[in-house]
């Protein structure tokens, strides 16, 4: 077994309509080491995040972090996530309230 630390997610601001930030390359599982939230705005914002099967869709049935409210310069390890592995073709969506709001990175591990 090959296990290779990556940057997943690249610090970048999410959208307000749910978007697509990553997806396992293919003949990979990646693992999520840490994922975190930063609400890098004046006020109040909140988050959902999912994380979609090869083929799927975002919808209610892979929402892992429903509208998680961050105050204004709060930022927030994402538990619920770390450790879970994602599938060759598996994909992490999210979305905030506000665009440009919050930041998301991540990272973790591949293996082949």
């Amino acid at each position: 077994m090959n296990a290779t630390p990556i940057q997943l997610i690249s610090p970048q601001a999410l959208t307000a309509t749910l978007a697509q930030y990553y997806e396992a390359p293919a003949q990979k599982r990646v693992i999520i080491s840490k994922m975190t939230l930063s609400n890098v705005s004046a006020g109040v914002d909140t988050v959902d995040i999912h994380i979609v099967p090869a083929g799927g869709t975002a919808d209610a049935s892979n929402l892992l972090l429903k509208q998680k409210s961050l105050d204004s310069n709060q930022s927030f390890p994402v538990y619920q996530l770390e450790g879970q592995i994602l599938a060759p073709g598996d994909t992490v969506w999210a979305k905030a309230a506000n665009v440009d709001a919050v930041l998301l990175m991540a990272s973790g591990v591949t293996v082949v």
